[in-house]
């Protein structure tokens, strides 16, 4: 955008960024700022968008031929079409819609259109264990195939390598006879990349600060942050949402922990050498001096054993 050559990557991240916009109907930098006009969205964060597509679409006028069409165009075209869908290809006897869980308005546009002229299925694979669990985004897509007057059809499973699988591990579960349910405040929301879920978090606690929410009442727990590492600072630090990162360690990889760690190996009827030498080298152990816990420990090495009881032996044989 500055001028300087842009890697393929971020041409392509500007592209399907903006290509949202293009699916919301949104064509031209001043159709843009007028839907941000009002929004909670940061005025600097809404400038910087609005300078970026307008540059972009400069370009996009420069260097694309006129006859290449958006996404969002052909689908446009195709719901706004004056000649009867059906009359485009007669012979189809059915259409058949998967893949979508959250409609942009040009494709529930293009969708009404087709349910309006066409017979059509509607494939909805629903996520934890079918309509049981808390999953946000299967039950708004469920609203919408209502709202246009779908026919709801629970299929079973067909596959029965799927279902011997399946009946095994509910064969390993053990029920917990007191039933907890689900608070009203748990919601299941399953998107596509990491990115975008955190996008939503931020959304979401953007939301609640506005309400007049304490920060300090606040907290995500980030399950895998290799995955996320990326993303919640920049994502956070972008929504303008004040933060503090804490990286939690699990138990058996601090002191604390190890020592816990190799006290219960040490339990076992047969206990391992590496154990014990782990035991003594940890700096919150102290139970005999550094030269007897040197002395174990090159012994562990020399005589290679995988057992505590031989080295042991051999250390008492040296003393």
């Amino acid at each position: 955008l500055a001028g300087e050559p842009a890697s393929a990557a971020l041409a392509d991240s500007f592209s399907s960024r903006f290509s949202l916009f293009d699916d919301a109907g949104v064509g031209t930098a001043d159709v843009l700022a007028a839907e941000f006009e009002g929004s909670d969205l940061d005025d600097r964060i809404a400038t910087a968008t609005v300078d970026a597509y307008r540059h972009y679409r400069d370009l996009h006028g420069d260097y694309v031929d006129e006859w290449v069409c958006t996404r969002g165009e052909m689908f446009d075209a195709v719901a706004t079409a004056e000649q009867s869908l059906s009359a485009f290809s007669p012979e189809l006897d059915v259409v058949i819609l998967s893949g979508y869980h959250e409609f942009r308005p040009v494709e529930r546009r293009l969708i009404e259109r087709l349910v309006d002229e066409l017979p059509m299925i509607a494939l909805l694979p629903l996520h934890q264990d079918g309509r049981s669990g808390v999953d946000a985004v299967a039950e708004d897509a469920l609203e919408v195939y209502e709202a246009l007057d779908f026919e709801t059809v629970e299929l079973e499973p067909v596959d029965e390598s799927g279902r011997a699988f399946g009946t095994i591990t509910e064969a390993l579960y053990r029920p917990d006879p007191d039933t907890v349910p689900s608070p009203d405040a748990l919601r299941w929301r399953e998107l596509p990349t990491p990115e975008r879920e955190i996008r939503f978090v931020a959304r979401e606690l953007r939301t609640e600060l506005a309400n007049g929410r304490d920060p300090d009442d606040l907290a995500v727990v980030v399950p895998g942050t290799e995955a996320y590492s990326g993303y919640v600072e920049d994502t956070f630090d972008t929504f303008d949402i004040p933060h503090v990162t804490t990286a939690a360690s699990q138990l058996n990889r601090t002191f604390t922990g190890s020592v816990v760690h190799d006290l219960l190996n040490l339990a076992e009827p047969d206990p391992r050498a590496e154990d014990l030498t782990s035991l003594l080298a940890n700096p919150l152990v102290d139970v005999v001096d550094t030269d007897q816990a040197n002395a174990l420990t090159a012994a562990a090495r020399r005589r290679d054993t995988v057992s505590v009881s031989p080295l042991l032996d051999d250390v008492d044989d040296e003393a």
